[in-house]
């Protein structure tokens, strides 16, 4: 039974950490995993898990079980099992701090880029209409103004400026809705911390009891680690099912108006072709 605890212990927290630098990949970098590679992934943290739950339980290194039989613990300070084992839950909070800082920096990034790129197009929209207008009082002059009005006003930008309009409640709103998966990311981040610090923390304090004194832990605090392990597994779900596919959704749909942004970028914009146009006029 401890080998088992012990190794889903493992590959617990191994998986958490793997989450979270999925999610660091994706949002810096702008794109997903690939099926293959995270089966891979799944399977590296099986294995190494597996593995290091048995070097630990293996001779020639001692080890002290609780008093439940739940949980086992390493009773020498020298065996680097039992250094690792420290060093390892402090090196994973680390982290989780660390990539969830920077996934948040890069995500408000992105966001003021968005905001920024849907002011331009409002802006873009504006130039247009009065372009428009004015290319349209002169018609009468000039046959081709309507051939050229109509290019004026074409090219990617524009069907960004069409979504924006189509769009509610519209561009005034895109800075306060992106705001709003800032905060939804800080509370995600922030939940799945306290979530796992609720489990790990307590059988982290053991584990350092245990090479501390080389007792074994009392059932009190076997009880408190179950518990606490169990509130941790309920959690964990509910807060899967009530944050992460919101946020998913409002991230994928962030980076792909990015992506189209950055691939516009390189056409020919709409300010371009609206001066273009008005030389065309003044001819």
């Amino acid at each position: 039974m401890a080998f088992v605890n012990h190794f889903f212990v493992a590959t617990g927290l191994s998986f958490m950490l793997a989450i979270a630098g999925e999610m660091h990949y994706s949002i810096l970098n702008l794109q997903k995993l690939k099926l293959s590679q995270t089966v891979k992934v799944v399977l590296a943290i099986v294995i190494e898990s597996a593995i290091w739950t048995i070097v630990q339980l293996a001779p020639p290194f001692k080890v002290t079980y609780a008093k439940s039989g739940l949980y086992c613990f390493g009773t020498s300070w020298t065996s680097w099992p039992a250094i690792v084992n420290l060093i390892f839950f402090p090196a994973a909070a680390v982290f989780f701090a660390f990539v969830y800082l920077r996934i948040y920096v890069k995500l408000g990034l992105l966001l003021r880029q968005r905001t920024t790129r849907l002011d331009g197009v409002k802006s873009t929209m504006t130039q247009g209409a009065q372009l428009s207008s004015s290319i349209s009082g002169s018609s009468a002059i000039n046959p081709e103004n309507k051939t050229r009005s109509s290019f004026a006003l074409s090219g990617p930008l524009l069907l960004d400026a069409l979504k924006i309009k189509k769009t509610k409640p519209g561009a005034e709103s895109a800075a306060v809705r992106e705001k709003r998966i800032q905060r939804r990311f800080v509370l995600r981040g922030t939940l799945a911390l306290f979530n796992s610090c609720c489990y790990y923390v307590p059988l982290w304090i053991a584990c350092l009891h245990s090479y501390r004194t080389g007792l074994r832990s009392s059932l009190e605090v076997d009880k408190i680690i179950v518990v606490l392990g169990c509130l941790s597994g309920l959690c964990d779900p509910i807060i899967a099912a009530a944050q992460d596919t919101r946020f998913r959704k409002a991230v994928k749909d962030v980076v792909a108006r990015h992506r189209h942004q950055t691939a516009s970028h390189h056409d020919h914009s709409v300010t371009a072709q609206v001066e273009r146009s008005a030389d065309w006029v003044n001819d």
